[in-house]
């Protein structure tokens, strides 16, 4: 066997997509080897944020791979794939440089105008030539980490040891750093500290305006208090002490620019502010941000009563609606936008603390992966991101500002994935038109208005499930369905994954096609018939059991031959009401296990 290589290096992708490409390389490559017969080992598919690496010991003559490579290459394509040059060609990203490897065999491949050649960049410009497919690994390791948990460990232990070094704690987000770990870069670590007489801001914006930055985490003493130190991660072979100084002076800067005119906008209340949102708007056509306010508290009313919210938090969360807009006003989150929620916080804590933290947490999630810790933060994020949503439907706008729209979409989704209590999307969804049919904003179709959002929503969700790495025949409407709760569905579909990797897969597998084929069909009666009135004593039996969703199809594959004659009948008989009903039952049960 020989290694085979291929690298592209291509503009950054959006981290978040990362798993997700990662995942349908592999499918496809893997995919490529078996149609391409070809014995294989040790198969590798590295995606970072500006490389994707794609490697394999393979059985096969040079004259093979080259006549095959190219129609791998021009397999690779998904729905992120974008347009990047004349050519007819579509990747994730537009590319620069391309490079393979048959063992020692350069292999010639065109794509578009970009041939590829024998050697690597590192850092978009530092060119590394190549002599083999062993010859990069050797050389790559030098600049790269290929393993996301390595990387992952590594960056953790130089944070704790650096932090440890100087007598100080560093507090950090596990997501900041699993986001890292997508450059693919190796780390040195040193320390800075900003002048000490800007220790008079406020703590929450010093540490924000610190951990804003991707590459820095601020430093606390063993008490939990804010240091004037932080840390700084850089990329391996950058010049030290050029990165040292251009940091320091880049955050003293920053410092003394908000603290000049945090000092002006703090001598106000934060109600002062609200007659200015008359003239401020996220999305101009939806109307003003003052508007908006009007509409959250009605919004937040009815998701209370939804989930039978107390009293006293229903009352905060109508408190906050009113004014959690209101420093976007302020010539400091004006100038810088990172501290918009968190310069309300610090306005309100002295006097209403909770009622701080719930509007600071509204604009989370975050680019930093960050999600809402408190109830009251998540509901008032969810009711913000939901207003605007439905807005831009109810105006049929969502097409014109569908990243804006997706992105609140996506944070919605995410907190979903968490939130305790549940509630179903089409709730979310329900609510919020009711909303903005009160408010008469707009003259629209309540059923089509509410199919797209259903619809936005769904297809959004899906993504969710594909970059979190969940199996594609389990990404179906068959196991999504209108009336499904986010975090509910994902436990499910996560198990079922997990079981996926087990003895059982062809057995599920088979079983959810069973579910899509009756899902999909038109029901003609509501009898149930002998053979599926026995499915389901088997199905009760499992259900009462089991302990673990493992145990319940377990105990399915205990009467495999009577399940498979079940799933044969479909294919010979019209599917009834009560077919369709029996379909539901056996999802509920492997969702309630």
């Amino acid at each position: 066997m020989n290694k085979f290589l291929l690298e592209f290096i291509l503009e950054p992708l959006n981290i978040d997509h990362i798993y997700g490409i990662r995942s349908d390389i592999e499918a496809a490559f893997r995919s490529w080897i078996i149609k391409c017969n070809y014995d294989y080992e040790n198969v590798l598919v590295a995606v970072f944020k500006d490389r994707i690496i794609i490697s394999a010991n393979l059985d096969s003559s040079l004259d093979d791979i080259m006549d095959n490579v190219e129609d791998f290459i021009l397999s690779l394509k998904t729905h992120d794939a974008m347009r990047w040059n004349k050519s007819s060609f579509d990747f994730y990203r537009p590319l620069i440089n391309l490079l393979c490897f048959y063992g020692d065999n350069s292999i010639g491949i065109s794509l578009g105008n970009l041939k590829s050649k024998n050697k690597t960049l590192i850092n978009y410009t530092k060119e590394v030539e190549i002599a083999s497919a062993d010859d990069y690994f050797t050389k790559i390791d030098e600049y790269l980490i290929l393993d996301y948990d390595l990387n992952y460990n590594n960056i953790l232990s130089q944070i704790k040891k650096k932090s440890a070094a100087i007598g100080k704690v560093a507090r950090f987000e596990n997501t900041k750093l699993k986001r890292l770990t997508l450059v693919g870069c190796k780390f040195d670590i040193i320390d800075g500290e900003f002048p000490i007489e800007l220790n008079n801001l406020p703590d929450g914006i010093i540490e924000n305006t610190i951990k804003n930055h991707s590459l820095l985490f601020p430093l606390y003493y063993e008490s939990g208090e804010l240091s004037n130190q932080f840390l700084i991660l850089y990329k391996k072979g950058s010049d030290k002490n050029r990165v040292k100084s251009s940091t320091i002076n880049m955050i003293a800067n920053e410092l003394s620019e908000i603290s000049h005119i945090f000092n002006r906008d703090i001598s106000k209340n934060l109600e002062d502010y609200l007659p200015k949102l008359n003239w401020l708007s996220d999305v101009e056509p939806i109307g003003s941000l003052y508007e908006k306010s009007e509409r959250l508290s009605s919004y937040i009313e009815k998701i209370a009563s939804e989930i039978s919210l107390a009293d006293e938090m229903t009352n905060d969360l109508v408190r906050a609606s009113h004014i959690m807009k209101a420093d976007l006003a302020t010539e400091t989150v004006k100038r810088y936008n990172n501290l918009k929620g968190i310069m309300a916080y610090e306005m309100l804590k002295n006097n209403e603390n909770s009622i701080g933290e719930y509007i600071k947490e509204q604009y989370l999630p975050n680019r930093m992966g960050d999600t809402p810790n408190t109830l009251g933060g998540k509901i008032l994020s969810i009711a913000d991101k939901m207003d605007d949503i439905t807005g831009l439907a109810v105006l049929d706008l969502l097409k014109d500002y569908w990243i804006f729209a997706r992105d609140r979409v996506d944070g919605t989704i995410n907190i979903l994935v968490g939130l305790n209590p549940i509630i179903s999307i089409s709730s979310l969804i329900e609510n919020s038109l009711l909303v903005y049919t009160e408010e008469s904003i707009g003259v629209f179709d309540y059923n089509t208005i509410y199919k797209e959002l259903m619809d936005v929503f769904k297809l959004r969700y899906k993504v969710h499930l594909r970059n979190i790495g969940i199996d594609s025949r389990l990404i179906d409407d068959a196991l999504i369905e209108d009336d499904f709760v986010i975090r509910i569905n994902l436990e499910s579909l996560t198990e079922l994954n997990k079981l996926l990797k087990t003895d059982l897969k062809e057995f599920i597998y088979d079983i959810i096609d069973y579910r899509i084929a009756i899902f999909k069909a038109e029901p003609i009666d509501d009898n149930l018939s002998e053979i599926e009135t026995r499915m389901l004593e088997i199905a009760n039996y499992a259900n009462n059991n089991a302990k673990s969703l493992e145990e319940f199809f377990n105990y399915l594959y205990d009467y495999k031959n009577e399940v498979y004659d079940f799933i044969n009948y479909y294919r010979s008989h019209e599917i009834s009401s009560a077919s369709k009903r029996l379909s539901n039952k056996i999802k509920e049960m492997w969702e309630n296990v």
